[in-house]
């Protein structure tokens, strides 16, 4: 059985260095060819309402002041009820149970905080 002496680790190491960066400039050769990474890293599709994609309103400050109830239990966070939509919610103060009326007081950071009527 032959041993392993330093310099035959270290020759192996330096190999496998050289082997692992042959390949890996390689591979990033290939990936920054922008024909042959174009299909991966950009959308090759508009994506039209005429399609079927539609956008989705994220400005819900008209909330502000709304009343509703909880959909689920918030522990801080959850959801609520308003007329027909469900929404995620934070609650300001404690944990709100379900079925509990929830009044919007604030806005922020695309983020609706209520507290318990």
């Amino acid at each position: 059985m032959a041993t392993l002496t330093f310099s035959t680790i270290i020759v192996a190491v330096l190999i496998f260095l050289l082997i692992g960066s042959v390949v890996a400039y390689l591979i990033t050769r290939g990936l920054t060819d922008s024909k042959s990474t174009a299909p991966y890293s950009t959308l090759q599709k508009e994506q039209s309402l005429r399609e079927g994609y539609i956008g989705v309103p994220t400005d819900l400050s008209h909330l502000v002041g709304a009343t509703g109830v909880s959909f689920s239990v918030l522990r801080p966070a959850g959801k609520i009820r308003i007329d027909d939509r469900v929404l995620d919610a934070v609650s300001l103060n404690d944990f709100i149970d379900k079925d509990v009326p929830v009044k919007v007081e604030k806005y922020e950071n695309a983020q609706l905080y209520v507290s318990p009527l």
